[in-house]
């Protein structure tokens, strides 16, 4: 999972200084904390950044002398991480930088509060000292320090907040992991709109046939519908599940009665997914299509006979419907969901707090962006 800083819109202003083609040296910068989910945290922070003089030029190509500290506080506080001076290349006053890479000490800090960092460009001193608030503790996000957040929020257009790509073969572009102590709850991946004209709280896309959107490996359970969007004559339409106190599975099919009588088997692998028994008898229901006597079912593990009634021996197609348990949740009924005790869509007081938080936060995070 990738986190972005980018204060004060990305630009601060270093102290005047002397180098050839540039009289006031800006400084554009992001800071990007890398983590891999699962495994060892690396203790290296990606850090990109642009110089240019008062005109917004970029300073000369070449090689400078620079430096990034951590203090614990905005002004004074403890110095808790030095990179020492390095040599770092400007092509077009663009450069990249691994803090805490080799030649330099690792970044052991807890990111447990929040640290200053300054830059110091051949010899002169950013002005101001860069706050990483709990937004850039990306690496954190793996639930080893309580509390720590990821947030994004975008004000206007089609933009992301926080995003994450995977390019490999296989891997994992977002994670939310979320194990709570038991009787509590919690959530590995939030996504909120407060739209009422549509969104997305979580959006996932696939471009193909064989991947998933999003899938969930586990309980899946919403508050709201649960729907298909299908592309009409009017548009995009929903198509909403069908829902059951029980976890049912169904299947359809045709037969015919031949001289009154009729066998059907279901498919085998349709069998592989649920409980048929003495104690889960499975349902079927018939359509005929045809006149007869009337039919009745005699139900077995592995499929049913069709029967006409009064030893009718009529020669009609019909079409049924059978439901059965799904394997390995036949004791599932109306279960108690703790984990929407929360949700903001079943209680509308929840809602409103939720909502009123989040452009609270949302307001914060633009005015802290503005400074």
């Amino acid at each position: 999972m990738i986190g972005v800083i980018n204060r004060s819109k990305g630009s601060w202003i270093m102290k005047a200084r002397h180098c050839p083609g540039a009289g006031i040296i800006m400084f554009t910068g992001i800071v990007i904390l890398a983590s891999i989910a699962g495994a060892e945290i690396p203790r290296v922070i990606s850090y990109q950044g642009r110089i240019s003089d008062g005109e917004g030029n970029p300073v000369t190509d070449g090689t400078y002398n620079m430096r990034f500290r951590l203090f614990d506080a905005e002004t004074g506080g403890n110095l808790e991480w030095d990179s020492g001076v390095q040599s770092i290349a400007l092509d077009g006053g663009i450069f990249n930088v691994l803090l805490g890479d080799a030649g330099q000490s690792a970044v052991d800090l807890p990111f447990d509060e929040d640290y200053w960092l300054v830059v110091t460009f051949d010899g002169v001193n950013q002005l101001l000292r860069q706050r990483l608030s709990s937004v850039g503790y990306a690496y954190m996000a793996s639930g080893l320090v309580p509390g720590t957040e990821i947030w994004g929020s975008a004000d206007t257009g089609n933009r992301a907040t926080v995003a994450a790509t995977n390019i490999a073969i296989d891997g994992t572009g977002v994670c939310g992991v979320s194990m709570p102590d038991e009787g509590m709850t919690s959530k590995g991946v939030l996504g909120i709109t407060g739209s009422e004209v549509g969104g997305f709280g979580v959006f996932g896309v696939t471009y193909n046939g064989t991947g998933y959107g999003v899938y969930s490996s586990g309980n899946f359970a919403a508050s709201g519908t649960k729907s298909c969007v299908v592309k009409t004559s009017r548009g995009p339409t929903l198509m909403y599940c069908q829902e059951s106190p029980e976890n049912w599975f169904e299947d359809f099919g045709e037969g015919r009665l031949v001289s009154g009588r009729c066998r059907i088997e279901l498919d085998p692998l349709f069998l592989e997914t649920v409980t048929i028994d003495d104690e889960n008898p499975m349902h079927v229901f018939i359509q005929q299509k045809g006149k007869c006597s009337g039919t009745y079912v005699r139900p077995g593990f592995t499929g049913f006979d069709v029967i006409e009634q009064d030893e009718g021996t009529s020669d009609i197609s019909f079409s049924y419907r059978v439901v059965a348990k799904r394997k390995g949740f036949e004791e599932k009924r109306l279960d108690y969901c703790k984990a929407a005790e929360s949700d903001p869509y079943l209680y509308e007081e929840i809602r409103i707090k939720s909502l009123r938080k989040i452009r609270k936060k949302s307001r914060m995070q633009f005015s802290s962006a503005g400074n």
